[in-house]
């Protein structure tokens, strides 16, 4: 019986809420569908939960998307996941020249690179809370190939290490500014 009450209750509240407020309100949305209010809550994602989906997507997108595929490339997009370098990135620096040095050799990633763990070991946000560091185990199968995909000698298509990612929080958005990853030389 207790149990109902506090249920009716909340609803009673909601219902005063729904009645009294503007149509949107934190926490959740007012969504007006022929001409009845639903309610719908809005997820609000956690600065460790945008991290880690910056990390993940970043290095998806870098690995799979643009070496798979350098001579396409368009730099501007690289500024959804990596701090810009005039604004102190080194990361995208590192990726520019990854790309420049693929298209010089004729080289890219061939079919069936994928990742084959990909794991987030642990994010520390440091104060005042926008700086963080991420640090992952990564396994990856890259086959270089040339223009005629054929393989590039002398390199193994698996890549295994960990790595660490600083970001950094600008206008409310997470941006990797640096990572300690290898990139090749040559």
């Amino acid at each position: 019986m207790h149990y109902r009450l506090n249920i009716w209750s909340l609803l009673f509240l909601l219902s005063l809420v729904l009645a009294y407020s503007p149509q949107k309100m934190y926490g959740f949305e007012l969504d007006k569908y022929e001409g009845r209010y639903q309610v719908q809550f809005v997820y609000q994602e956690s600065d460790e939960d945008q991290i880690r989906k910056v990390v993940r997507d970043s290095q998806f997108y870098e690995s799979l998307t643009i070496y798979t595929n350098p001579n396409t490339f368009d730099k501007n997009l690289l500024t959804q996941f990596w701090v810009p370098a005039d604004k102190g990135g080194v990361a995208i620096l590192k990726v520019n020249a990854s790309v420049q040095r693929l298209k010089k050799a004729g080289w890219h990633y061939g079919k069936g690179s994928e990742n084959e763990v990909f794991t987030i070991r642990s994010v520390r946000i440091r104060p005042p809370g926008d700086i963080a560091e991420v640090r992952t185990q990564e396994r990856w199968y890259l086959p270089l190939v040339d223009e005629e995909e054929r393989a590039v000698p002398n390199r193994n298509p698996i890549i295994e290490f960990p790595v660490t990612y600083t970001l950094r929080k600008i206008d409310r958005r997470w941006l990797i500014q640096d990572s300690s990853a290898i990139y090749a030389s040559n």
